[in-house]
């Protein structure tokens, strides 16, 4: 939020390294590397950001295991 003009803007992270089995906390580690900016202040707490990048990796495993590349675990 940028409280002289009262806008809130958004910033999108290409998180291109992200697969279904990456560790989670290497990828917060990544991401709050390649974006220092966003993330030098206590706005997004880190069990936040875990929770996240947990959501974007299941949503990659259901999609490889819909294409066939992943084996499910049943």
């Amino acid at each position: 939020m940028v409280n002289s003009t009262g806008k809130l803007y958004h910033h999108k992270i290409k998180l291109l390294r992200l697969q279904y089995d990456s560790d989670n906390e290497e990828m917060l580690e990544y991401i709050k590397k390649r974006h220092p900016l966003y993330f030098s202040t206590d706005k997004m707490m880190d069990d936040q950001m875990i929770d996240l990048i947990k959501r974007l990796k299941y949503k990659l495993k259901m999609q490889a295991e819909k294409e066939g590349k992943v084996q499910t675990t049943e």
